[in-house]
């Protein structure tokens, strides 16, 4: 159900704003996912981005909404310290700290306007920075920076979200460039992702756009597929997340950077009250907890092997890419659909409707022939074996696409009724090969029936509007 905010919370935030602003972040947190989960490069290539920052986002949703209604600081206040328990891995930990840093912006405050949001966004990029033991730029410090950069702050506080959300934007497409990793795999980084998801959220629901779809998006204009053959290797195998409390030492931030530094990587330290949590990459666990243990008394704690998670993900290159329109991704839901502009033309890609001749992808006219051409692609075989299938099989193929005005069929260079067509067909076809035929959403039932008995072949119901029908025979 659509959420819509009254006219004065364009201009003012209080914390029933916040409330929404979070719930359609966390929406479109999940709509993105799987893409900022394919992103995932740096700094490690274990494709967990997303659901790490997903799950981060919704410990903190949970915590405002067993709050109830409270005064915007308080909000705050509790969304803060949900993410801070429930984050997860490194880009988690990281937007915990972004989020702490509004609350610390929000404090003592009953409404913010756009100056005190451009205030909010300074912080909260401070705040990230300062508990990123090593920070790197063209990641989701970097971007975070930006959004408070372009924050204007001469209208209203819709304007200022507005502008802020076009840095974080812009600054997101200029991430390759700051990160060889990123350039390296023609990808922006997968946590400043995340972090304009959450930004276009809360504008969504700043401006009454808002509505409950965790569908994934119809195309992502900075998504680009990563190369083949990313590199999985990792400089350490654990990533280890605890949260610390009881703190038995009296600088635990400083204790706990200067003993982590040299055991480990992608160290951050995020502070909540009275308690610490911890985010460290590593290859020493028991170096680790005895750090641990010299700092507080461990509350929680999580150790993943990223070895087994980088594996999982390289063995996932191995599925062929489809670049189409997405109307068409109902038809390859066990393949990787990509839209024509996020295609690359490179091993593992069959591209739908491309005029161009490819050198390395393979081109086919239509979704149907490309359907079936899914069904000769073999995972585990190389790519010059699964080209030459591919094409082989495209090659012995004929289809027909076909228009319709009225009761009158145009395909082929002929016009003519439904049965004169189906005659057509029939005779090309033989009695032998496997005739496909895909029907747009606007075909009713009737006529479905008809291509059933008339070919006795199976009838998949495709939804797109143009070609009105595809026939593809298989020999």
């Amino acid at each position: 159900m659509a959420k819509n905010n009254s006219t004065h919370d364009l201009w003012r935030m209080v914390g029933a704003t916040l409330r929404d602003w979070m719930e359609a972040a966390l929406d479109e947190m999940h709509r993105h996912e799987h893409t900022i989960n394919q992103l995932n490069v740096f700094p490690v290539p274990d494709g967990d981005t997303g659901r790490n920052m997903a799950a981060t986002l919704k410990s903190a949703v949970d915590a405002l909404h067993r709050a109830g209604s409270l005064p915007l600081d308080e909000a705050w206040a509790q969304v803060a310290e949900g993410a801070l328990m429930g984050a997860r891995g490194n880009s988690g930990v990281i937007l915990s700290q972004l989020l702490a840093g509004f609350a610390e912006e929000a404090q003592g405050q009953v409404y913010w306007e756009a100056r005190d949001f451009q205030r909010a966004l300074r912080r909260a990029a401070q705040r990230a920075r300062q508990q990123v033991t090593q920070p790197v730029e063209g990641t989701i410090l970097t971007v975070a920076d930006q959004a408070h950069e372009g924050c204007r702050i001469d209208g209203s506080l819709l304007d200022a979200l507005e502008s802020a959300v076009r840095a974080a934007e812009a600054a997101l497409a200029r991430t390759p460039e700051q990160l060889p990793q990123l350039r390296a795999h023609a990808v922006v980084d997968a946590g400043a992702r995340g972090y304009v998801a959450i930004l276009t959220g809360w504008l969504k629901a700043a401006s009454g756009r808002w509505s409950a779809d965790t569908s994934e998006p119809q195309g992502d204009l900075v998504f680009m597929e990563p190369k083949a053959g990313f590199s999985t290797e990792i400089r350490y195998f654990y990533d280890v997340e605890a949260l610390l409390h009881r703190l038995s030492s009296s600088s635990p931030e400083t204790e706990l950077t200067e003993r982590l530094s040299p055991i480990g990587d992608s160290i951050v330290i995020a502070p909540g009250p009275d308690m610490v949590k911890v985010h460290v990459h590593t290859d020493n666990p028991a170096a680790l907890m005895e750090v641990l243990t010299a700092v507080g008394a461990i509350r929680q704690m999580e150790l993943l092997d990223m070895r087994h998670q980088v594996h999982e993900r390289a063995e996932e290159q191995g599925l062929l890419t489809v670049v189409v329109d997405p109307a068409y991704h109902p038809v390859f839901a066990d393949c990787r659909a990509v839209t024509p502009a996020e295609g690359q033309d490179r091993p593992g890609v069959l591209w739908i409707q491309n005029p161009e001749t490819l050198k390395e992808a393979v081109a086919v006219p239509t979704v149907g022939m490309a359907g079936q051409a899914v069904l000769e692609y073999l995972p585990g075989d190389s790519w010059q074996d699964n080209r030459r299938r591919l094409t082989d099989v495209l090659a012995v193929m004929r289809h027909w696409v076909v228009s319709k005005t009225g009761e009158t069929y145009q395909w082929d260079g002929r016009t003519g009724s439904r049965r004169n067509l189906a005659e057509d067909v029939r005779h090309a076809a033989g009695t032998s090969g496997v005739v496909t035929v895909y029907l747009s959403q606007h075909a009713d039932r009737e006529e479905a029936m008809f291509w059933q008995e008339a070919l006795d072949a199976a009838v998949v119901q495709v939804p797109h509007a143009m070609p009105w029908l595809e026939v593809v025979w298989q020999p």
